[in-house]
């Protein structure tokens, strides 16, 4: 009988203990980009690049609720944390993204959400 594998789970320490594998983007936003991953993520780092103010946040929902970090020109924010979903908004807004990903599979990610059953408070 063969053996079912679903491979590491959210919570498998491993897959945040070894160096992540790199995930890269120099983009331009004019209203608002959407960047999965594929994994969940063990950090990322956005550098605005362009001469105008950007705006990230882990839900769509979170640019229109206040839940987003807002980025002048050469600022940048780096965060250790797991996610598989990051939007960038801004209008004609330059940007670098840099991401390491865990070997975890996003779809072991949970769902992040301001409201529902199960809310992430802070995240819009």
């Amino acid at each position: 009988m063969p053996l079912n594998h679903a491979g590491p789970g959210f919570d498998f320490m491993p897959a945040y203990a070894c160096p992540a594998l790199p995930w890269v983007t120099s983009s331009i936003v004019n209203g608002t980009n959407r960047h999965d991953f594929g994994k969940v993520t063990k950090f990322f780092n956005v550098k605005n690049t362009g001469g105008v103010d950007i705006y990230i946040s882990f839900t769509l929902n979170g640019l229109s609720t206040g839940h987003y970090v807002k980025l002048v020109p050469t600022e940048s924010v780096a965060a250790e944390v797991r996610i598989k979903t990051l939007y960038v908004s801004g209008s004609s807004g330059e940007y670098s993204l840099f991401a390491g990903l865990t070997t975890i599979d996003e779809t072991k990610m949970p769902i992040l959400t301001g409201s529902g059953n199960n809310p992430w408070y802070g995240i819009g």
